[in-house]
């Protein structure tokens, strides 16, 4: 029961995420100087390249790929991006109070990526210049607005400021630390390793025992609190107090 209570979490992120105002994929990005709002334009300079075969467009929502809301409100717009099968990349915006769906799109259009900037493709739909200041911040030279997807200071704090405690072998418990390191402990001892924030839905943690990359997915409660992480083979990780 525990384990499907889990897996409902995961899944209920999603939701979670495009139906509150929120939420920053990269370790450069500095929690403590978030990004959104800068207040000055001139003062905002991208921090990930959306040409980099690690940004992970090809992840889907539904049927369309990552949201990313205007000012972080999913009610007031929106834009996807997504990758087709032969490896086409395209974005779709879409107009307040209308659904994220297939069809359903104001603007579908191509682009290009100079200098780290996203730009619209000659005879598109829609004009744009977006850059993306941390994993999930947006900005839009041309509308001079910001897109969210996500909390990252928030979601950096809880993924650092405890213990996470694999429900299936009791003894076993990872730390992530703000530095990037982190340490598993085991009934045999512990061993370290790295992680990172791979995007609004995932983070990357690497061991050091077997140089091998775990994919953690956040699970949420309904209140938006970090319940735990769910590994890509299925192991349940929950927040634990080693106090109690």
């Amino acid at each position: 029961m525990k384990r499907l209570s889990f897996i409902a979490a995961v899944l209920s992120a999603v939701l979670f995420l495009s139906s509150c105002s929120i939420l920053n994929p990269a370790a450069e990005t500095d929690p403590e100087q978030p990004s959104y709002p800068s207040g000055r334009t001139e003062a905002i300079k991208p921090v990930l390249d959306p040409s980099d075969e690690a940004w992970s467009w090809g992840y889907t929502e539904g049927p369309l790929g990552d949201s990313w809301f205007l000012g972080g409100n999913a009610e007031k717009g929106s834009f996807t991006v997504q990758t087709d099968a032969d490896g086409n990349s395209y974005i779709s915006f879409f107009d307040a109070g209308t659904d994220i769906s297939s069809g359903e799109s104001s603007a579908d259009c191509s682009f290009t990526v100079s200098d780290m900037h996203m730009v619209n493709a000659p005879g598109s739909e829609r004009e744009f210049d977006l850059v993306f200041t941390d994993p999930f911040t947006s900005f839009d030279f041309v509308s001079g607005e910001y897109y969210l997807r996500g909390d990252y200071v928030a979601l950096f704090r809880s993924l650092t400021s405890g213990v996470f405690r694999n429900t299936s072998e009791e003894n076993e418990h990872i730390s992530f630390f703000p530095d990037g390191t982190s340490e598993i402990r085991t009934k045999d001892g512990s061993r370290s390793g790295t992680w990172r924030v791979a995007d609004a839905h995932s983070m990357v943690f690497r061991d050091s025992g077997t140089s091998s990359d775990v994919r953690f997915f956040y699970s949420y409660s309904q209140d938006g609190t970090l319940l735990g992480l769910v590994s890509s083979s299925g192991d349940l990780w929950e927040a634990y107090s080693e106090t109690n």
